[in-house]
């Protein structure tokens, strides 16, 4: 049998960098089809880089490897990021397409040594949906993990929906207006929505997020269905051009939470010197 690599794009952070390592050490432990998971490791110019625990984490499992991607030339102006992170992370991984593609060739192309190792798919971080175009180019299906819960991806299907009714984000003055979100118990008041669905920027990032979710082969969600039942019954009932909906939760890293420590102090240290 031809040993199989998956590769994993997770989107720069601790909070979805180590999250995935620990869903990628999971994965490997349970399929022994897989014998490799390259992850392809981007980072923002300005956002601290937890690869020393992501290093530390993988010590355990040499099959599973981190490839850092180059920095882009030509990032989004961090004016975008200060208005709306949601928008300038959304661009910043189409910019990053030409580097993906380039890694993905090489990867693909035959190996020397050890055998025939042979990409069994993508998986994709929420954020990174533009690259599943990427892995058409090279026939290889995408699968996207999903760091929060199933609630949310509910959200993110009802979003394209009331789009195509209403093209234009949500409005503070109908705040009690109501939205049925799939999966969810009662329908729930524009007053109560995310904050980004009330800014231009940020709404049309999700929808664009959002309305390119079908085009996966399936979502993996870090969540558990005895958690939220309702949602993932709902998801459970298949829907006509959504693909299939997995609980593959909850995975969190050990290390995530003296990381996110230094990175949000490192981070208020950094946006404080940006701004002056």
């Amino acid at each position: 049998m031809e040993k199989q690599d998956i590769i994993f794009v997770p989107s720069p952070g601790a909070g979805h960098l180590l999250v995935s390592i620990e869903f990628a050490k999971s994965l490997i432990k349970r399929d022994t089809r897989i014998h490799t998971i390259t992850i392809l490791h981007w980072t923002l110019p300005f956002v601290p880089q937890s690869k020393n625990s992501a290093k530390s984490l993988l010590a355990s499992e040499p099959r599973i490897r981190l490839l850092p991607l180059p920095e882009i030339q030509n990032p989004p102006p961090l004016e975008l990021f200060f208005k709306d992170s949601e928008a300038y992370l959304l661009d910043f991984t189409k910019k990053t397409v030409p580097l993906v593609r380039e890694a993905l060739s090489a990867l693909v192309s035959p190996r020397n040594g050890t055998g025939s190792v042979g990409i069994a798919g993508l998986v994709l971080d929420f954020f990174c949906v533009p690259l599943i175009d990427v892995g058409n180019e090279f026939n290889l299906p995408s699968y996207i993990f999903l760091t929060c819960n199933a609630g949310f991806l509910g959200m993110m299907k009802y979003l394209p929906e009331r789009h195509s009714r209403t093209p234009s984000e949500l409005d503070l003055g109908s705040g009690e207006v109501e939205h049925s979100i799939p999966g969810y118990l009662c329908p729930v008041p524009t007053k109560v929505m995310p904050p980004g669905q009330f800014v231009r920027e940020s709404y049309e990032a999700w929808v664009e997020i959002a309305a390119k979710l079908h085009e996966a082969k399936g979502i993996m969600v870090n969540s558990f269905t005895s958690l939220e039942q309702n949602a993932f019954d709902y998801f459970a009932r298949r829907h006509e051009n959504y693909p299939p909906v997995y609980p593959v939760g909850p995975r969190r890293s050990r290390s995530l939470q003296l990381c996110t420590s230094a990175s949000e102090a490192s981070e208020s240290t950094e946006n404080r010197r940006l701004r002056r």
